[in-house]
């Protein structure tokens, strides 16, 4: 690889390896032609295997294979970078590529094992009895299904995401996905950070931490911790909170630099006309810092929330703060057509 810097270690190319759902299979047939194919691979030890028809053209594959496959994480646009030159245009991707022999598998527990880590990957929620060649169910199934592979001798990553840039230019990529903020964009903004972090730009950096605008399983835990005996989240669970969390629309959280999250926002819009700001939230040894203010004001600058024609909240005890942003109460703000307000409650 020509540029060290961004080989990545062979834990993380077999990482990638097992979460890709397609990776494309180069092998040759019998006449020396090459067949490609997209192929759902399923790593077991040091195999990587497949599973298809006895019959059809890559079914006679033997010998040397190659095994690829990527990820994207952002596309860059030029103008990300420099406003005249096309030339900075270009991809943040992480890639693999693993080398073998192929061959076909015909040792029985090990076709079981593939065909059901196979179903775990592509069907996690089960709904399925599990795959065993000796039950009725399932002997003809597994006989009709060809299982081949080869053993990893070699496999090598790459990850290309800003890292042998300079600062400057990797700070000028994340101000240009956060004010774009397609979908992938905000997890492309906190992955291109840890690799780079000189590059975090300062709307993004806090006196008591730094901000992330993509939430994790992890992240919407600790929001829900935080929201743990809030008036308005009493009969919510942990696990409700979370999975709101996950699903919002905006989501900006502040970290300490131990790795605590000190408070966090929400919201849920359709990113035009409606939205809906939730679960506002400071850790209460760090109230009155100014940190409420500081989430309030880079949630209202989140792509998903910046353009939205009306936002609604609701506050019991927090109206004054709430005006500093422009939320008024509904009959200061009423609609150009007469309307009732409508509710379904579950």
């Amino acid at each position: 690889m020509r540029k060290k810097l961004r080989k990545t270690d062979e834990a993380r190319a077999y990482a990638l390896l097992e979460r890709l759902d397609v990776a494309y299979l180069a092998a040759q047939d019998p006449s020396g032609g090459m067949v490609v194919r997209a192929l759902h691979p399923v790593i077991q030890g040091d195999w990587v295997l497949f599973h298809g028809a006895h019959a059809g053209e890559k079914s006679s594959c033997r010998g040397p294979a190659i095994l690829t496959g990527h990820r994207t994480i952002a596309e860059i646009p030029s103008y990300f970078v420099d406003p005249e030159l096309a030339c900075p245009a270009t991809t943040y991707y992480e890639s693999v590529e693993a080398r073998g022999q192929l061959e076909d598998i015909e040792d029985v527990a090990l076709k079981d094992a593939m065909l059901e880590a196979l179903m775990r990957k592509y069907q996690p929620e089960a709904g399925y009895l599990p795959i065993d060649s000796r039950t009725k169910l399932y002997a003809k199934q597994v006989r009709a299904t060809r299982i081949f592979g080869f053993r990893i001798e070699k496999i090598t990553g790459k990850l290309s995401a800003g890292q042998d840039r300079p600062a400057e230019r990797v700070e000028k990529v994340i101000r240009g996905l956060f004010r774009r903020g397609a979908p992938g964009d905000l997890q492309a903004i906190e992955e291109v950070l840890s690799w780079s972090p000189a590059a975090r730009p300062d709307f993004l950096r806090h006196s008591f931490g730094e901000f992330c605008v993509a939430c994790t399983p992890e992240l919407a835990a600790a929001h829900a911790r935080l929201l743990e005996g809030a008036y308005w989240r009493k009969s919510s669970t942990p696990d409700e909170i979370a999975r709101a969390a996950l699903a919002s629309s905006a989501w900006v959280g502040l970290m300490s630099a131990e790795g605590d999250l000190l408070g966090a926002a929400r919201a849920t819009t359709d990113k035009v006309w409606a939205g809906m700001v939730s679960d506002v939230i400071v850790h209460p040894n760090y109230r009155g810092k100014g940190i409420g203010t500081a989430l309030m004001q880079l949630l209202l600058e989140h792509p998903a929330v910046r353009e939205v024609k009306r936002l609604r909240l609701g506050t019991a005890d927090q109206t004054a703060f709430y005006r500093r942003f422009g939320f008024k109460a509904p009959a200061e703000t009423p609609l150009p057509f007469p309307s009732t307000e409508m509710v379904l409650a579950r």
